[in-house]
This record gives structure tokens, sequence and C-alpha cells, in this order.
């Protein structure tokens, strides 16, 4: 049966001769003799045929029972120009999402790429990368209905009413399957014959180029400064902030009582490090404390809210009294101080230069009852000094002064805070002066309240306490706060005294009793050599100022909370959108090419590049259905399905051709 089915089909389809027409009487015939050719069929009995015309239509399926209607479906497809339709729509697709990404990247930082690039599985590990694939995608899909067209109009230039020389539609042939047959029909004679198949070789010509002229669009430009933000991926500029400190540290690790409390180690050394001035303050660089990190010169925040230690000073009326003494009762300190004799019984001597620092605000200062008077408090420092005491004769004028500065708790928020890398300094920005700040009632035994403010919160913050009004809150814990003053008042003190005079009234010695009053000492006399009207106003409030600073760095340290800014580049991603009017012109070009195209062989079947139609025009008719269409390149496809050709030589004088495969 099997060799039987095979014999029929080929039978059906073989052609051993030219093209017969069939007459329509006998057209009549054959539907009729099928009508009665069926029942002899299904009983198994082979019908004579011999009266059937040479190429019957076989419009029933008993008949021709291998035959198959073609869907709708198949012949849009197959037929018509829908997969270039849905080509060209891509092309649009994948331009549109290549002029987003220009528009991302212009004016991006060099190492600011998408997620998508560099990632573990990405097959993109370079935005060149990803714009060398889009110039791919954009080849493939323009290139398709550009082929489909000058294949085309190919066959459209031959229904011309004058005959055509076979060796052109080979020329266009060739043209319409890429870059080789495009440059020979460029050069050759043909080349103006048909305008429209020539534009479509330019195209292909041009697809080298498109490549390269995707990437071109994406250059790397250096030459001005200007600042970039950085992304999560990237934390080339990020600075940490403080919403909650709570370190501290016990004197007596066997105590429960906070009156053992000390600061923590990292604000201790924040302590000294700040008070370490080697005297040379107005020369001095700053250098920087924070873990920040600044992969650029210099790095920018922007609106920066953290807890924060600050400072103020005032100078203090002085009295003075007999004996050499003078005393401030605002600022609560005398330069008189008790000492062992030679006989070890305490003598009241006065000293050069004095420092004191207390938990309280005295009452008759400057200070009380003002802003820093309240929880916020940490710190009051005192300060006097009697120059008299060490000019001698050489001098003509001595300088008695007074001076108090309070260290105080606020929350900070900088609109703008620059560090330079090269300098190693802050161009810090503006303080919030209203935020007040109450101290949280006792969680219980042990548990006392924190110091509380309420301000701005950050951008970016993952575990800041919100106050449900919009507002974030900034905490200082009172173990932490007590044992910072606790610190302060310990190591924030000392005088420094005469060893010894000469008869002239010379110095021939002195005694610090303390470093910390050592090192202010040797500040205040660079001050008394330079003429400063306020020697002792300036030393303090230096001494004072770095204690504000270095522990604010102390505290914002440890914090797990950090801020993204902007780095101050001259490395960024220019876009050159004249190499995009060349995607441009290339994606014109095939729109024109398709749809005029279409528009122009709308009479005719899309053959578009099939070689099928050029098997079927050398070959006779094949059998078909009624109602099929020949020329429908989907139906020649599925009849090629069956057919069998060969290539052989019969020696009938054509030589080796393919022929119909009989079996």
């Amino acid at each position: 049966m099997a060799t039987e089915r095979k014999g029929s089909e080929a039978s059906r389809l073989s052609v051993s001769g030219p093209s017969t027409a069939i007459s329509p009487a006998l057209h009549i015939v054959a539907e009729a003799d099928c009508d009665t050719l069926k029942p002899a069929m299904t009983a198994g009995v082979t019908p004579v045929t011999a009266s059937l015309p040479p190429y019957p239509p076989y419009h029933c399926e008993v008949c021709n029972p291998h035959h198959t209607r073609l869907r709708t479906f198949t012949k849009l497809i197959r037929g018509w120009w829908s997969v270039e339709l849905a080509s060209m729509a891509l092309s649009f697709v994948t331009f549109g999402f290549y002029v987003g990404l220009l528009k991302y990247y212009d004016q991006k930082t060099i190492d600011d790429d998408d997620w998508f690039i560099g990632r573990p599985f990405s097959p993109f590990h370079s935005i060149q990368a990803l714009t060398a694939q889009i110039g791919t995608v954009m080849r493939v899909c323009m290139g398709l209905p550009v082929a489909a067209a000058m294949g085309q109009l190919k066959w459209h230039h031959y229904r011309q009413g004058s005959g055509q020389v076979v060796f052109k539609l080979q020329e266009f042939d060739a043209a319409s399957r890429g870059v080789a047959g495009s440059l020979k029909l460029l050069f050759s004679k043909h080349r103006l014959h048909s305008p429209n198949i020539t534009l479509g070789g330019i195209f292909f010509i041009g697809t080298l180029y498109l490549s390269t002229a995707v990437q071109n669009t994406l250059s790397q430009a250096r030459g001005h400064h200007r600042w970039q933000p950085t992304s999560s991926r990237f934390p080339n500029s990020s600075l940490p902030y403080s919403t909650y400190y709570n370190f501290s540290a016990w004197a007596d690790m066997t105590a429960t009582d906070r009156e053992y409390l000390h600061a923590d180690p990292g604000l201790k050394s924040a302590v000294l490090t700040g008070w370490a001035n080697p005297n040379n303050l107005y020369r001095l660089v700053k250098g920087n404390s924070l873990p920040l990190s600044c992969s650029t010169d210099s790095c920018r925040w922007q609106n920066m809210t953290s807890l924060d230690i600050n400072y103020a000073c005032n100078t203090s009326q002085i009295t003075r009294s007999p004996g050499g003494y003078v005393s401030s009762d605002q600022a609560n300190i005398t330069n008189r101080i008790e000492v062992k004799g030679a006989s070890g019984i305490p003598t009241s001597t006065p000293v050069q230069l004095r420092i004191q620092t207390s938990d309280a605000i005295p009452d008759n200062s400057s200070f009380r009852g003002g802003l820093y008077d309240g929880p916020v408090m940490i710190a009051h420092i005192a300060a006097i000094s009697d120059s008299g005491r060490i000019i001698g004769k050489s001098r003509q004028r001595s300088a008695q002064e007074a001076v108090e500065c309070v260290l105080y708790w606020q929350i900070r928020t900088d609109f703008e805070m620059t560090y330079n890398d090269t300098q190693k300094r802050f161009i810090a920005g503006k303080v919030i002066e209203n935020a007040t700040a109450w101290v949280e009632p006792s969680q219980g035994p042990g548990r006392p309240g924190n110091i509380t403010f309420e301000g701005p919160c950050n951008r970016g913050s993952n575990s800041t306490i919100y106050s449900g009004d919009g507002d974030c809150l900034y905490k200082v814990s009172i173990d932490a706060h007590n044992g910072f003053q606790r610190y302060l008042r310990e190591f924030v003190k000392g005088s420094v005294r005469p060893a010894a005079s000469t008869t002239d009234g010379a110095d021939s010695g002195f005694l610090p009793d303390t470093w910390a009053v050592d090192m202010l000492w040797w500040s205040w006399m660079r001050n008394l050599d330079a003429q400063d009207p306020s020697p002792l106003r300036s030393a303090v409030g230096d001494y004072v100022y770095r204690l504000a600073q270095r522990t604010t760095d102390a505290i914002r340290a440890p914090s797990a909370d950090w801020m993204q800014g902007d780095v101050w580049t001259d490395e960024y991603y220019e876009i050159r959108w004249r190499y995009v009017l060349f995607l441009c012109a290339m994606l014109v070009a095939s729109v024109y090419l398709f749809f005029f195209a279409m528009w122009r062989t709308r009479e005719m079947p899309a053959w578009k590049t099939s070689l099928l139609p050029f098997l079927y025009h050398g070959f006779g008719a094949p059998a078909r259905e009624q109602g099929d269409d020949f020329s429908n390149l989907a139906w020649m496809e599925k009849a090629s399905g069956r057919k069998k050709v060969v290539l052989r030589d019969d020696g009938d004088g054509l030589g080796l051709k393919l022929r119909d495969f009989k079996v």
C-alpha cells in the first residue's frame, strides 16, 4: 500500500511535459466521475480512470486523500507580509529602547552602569557591549523587510510591457540577499534600471557601518567638571550621619552605679585628638576623621541632618583683687588656687592661666537661660589668665582676661557639604537653630530616658525613627551623655603657675599641672606674641572648636546610617546625537522600501525572495485543489513538501537539470 500511495502521489504531482489546459467539458465530466468513483474507492476497488483528463482538479478528499486545504492563518503568515511587518515593528521598538538608553546615560559618570550591566550571568559587562547588540538587532530587524521588498520588486520589474533579460533577474535577486550581491549590482550596468532595488543595495552596504555608528553615539568626555550623583551599586560618595548615639563605658567594670560611667573609647580618642593642637592652628590643614567614601577629588552631600556637637564662647568680665588676684563671677572662675607651701601648709597663690569644666552653667553666666541651658548642655568650660605675671619689664602692657564656653548637643542640617580631597576639609552648611530638645521619661529602673530632637528626615534612611508628623527623631542616651560629661570634667582642667621669680620680676620657669593646660598655655603665649587683642578668647575658642569638631565626627563614625552624594568628576558619558541620524536614515529607508513594495505590488502574489517561484516557473503546473491559488507562496511551500525532484541528465539534450523524481 505504501508503494502504491507513493506511486499515486508521484503520478498526481509529476509533470512530464508542458501544461495542458482542461476544457470546461472535461472539468464537468471529472466532477461527475468523481462522484461516481466514491463508492468504488471506498470499497477498495481500483477504478478505471483512463477517461479522466491528465490533470484532474481532485477537488474531493476521497479522490485526493493527501491534499489538505490551507488554512487562512497559514496563508496570512507564509503568503503575505506578516513576518516582515512584525520585524519592522520590532525595529521601531528597538530604536525606541536605544534612544531611551542614550537619554538615560547622557551626562552620567563612567562607572554608573544600570542594573542589567555587569551582573554575574549578564551577557553585557559594559554599556558598549549592550549598544553593539542593539546594532545587531536593528540590522536584522530592518534587513528582513528590505530584503523581502527588493525580492518582490524584482518580480514587479518584469511586469513591464517590454521584455527584460533574464540575467538582470539574477542580479536583482543576488542584491536582495546581502552585501556581496548589492556590491555586484552597484558596479553593474543594471544599477539604474530599478532605483528602488539599487537603494536597497545601498541600504545593505550601509548596514556594515551600523554597529560602529551605534557605539559611536556613546562616548566618554573629559575637560570640564560637573557634579554627578552616584547609585547604590557604586557608593563613590558616601557620608555617615547619626540618628541615635548610645555608646558609653564603665570606669569600674564591677560597678553598676552610673556615677562610674565614662565616655566611649572612640569619643575619648576624639577629645585627645581635638585638644592635641600643634600650636600652628592658622596654618594647619584640617584632617578628616569621618569614614567617608569619595572616589574623586571632591564630593558633595546636600540636605543631610545628623546629631551634632557645637560650641559657643563669650568673653567674661573680670574683677581684680588685692594680691594680684583676678576673678570672674560670670564665668565662675578665679586665678587663685591653693598650693602646699614649704612647710606643707596650704597657701593661696595667683596663677598665670587656669581652665576648669563643669556640668552646669553658672548662675551669672551669659549662657544662663538661653538655648544652651537645658538637656542639650554637655559642659561649661571657663578659663582665666593674667599675662602681667609672665611679661616682665620688657613688656609695656599686661592683659587679664576671662572667657567661658559651652559644648552642647544639637541636630544639624547641612544644605550643602563639600569635601575636598586635596585640602582635606569640609565647606559646611547651616544649623537648624530652632530644633528644641527634651528628655524622654524613664522607662524603668536602670533605663533612663533619652535626650531627643525632632528634625527633617534624610532621604534614603533605613533606620531613622519617625515622629509621626513627617519629621524624624534624633536621640542621645543619658548614659552616653553622662559619660561624656565626666570625661570632660576630668580632662579639661588645670593651671599654670610660675616656678620661681628673679629679682627683676622675670619668670624663671612654669609648672603646668595637666597636659591639657600645658597645650593651651603654649597657644595662649603664641597669641600674646602675635599681639592678639584677645589672646585667651582666641586660644580657648580654637581648642573648644576642635573638641566639638572631632567629637561630632566620633559620634557619626560608628553609625550604620550613611547618605550617598555627588562626585566631582571630569569623565562622563556624552551622547553624539549626529550618529543617531545615521540610524534614523537607515530606518526611514527600510520603511520606505518596505511599504513602497507592498503598495506597488499589491495586485501581485507576495513571492519576495523565495526560490519556489523559480522552480514552479520551470516545471509544469502541479495538481491543485479547486479554488486554491497556485500563485500563493504558502501553497507553493505546502505543495513543494510533497514534490520530489532530482538533479540528473536524462540524455535528452538538456543536460544536467532538476527533473521530476519517479519511483
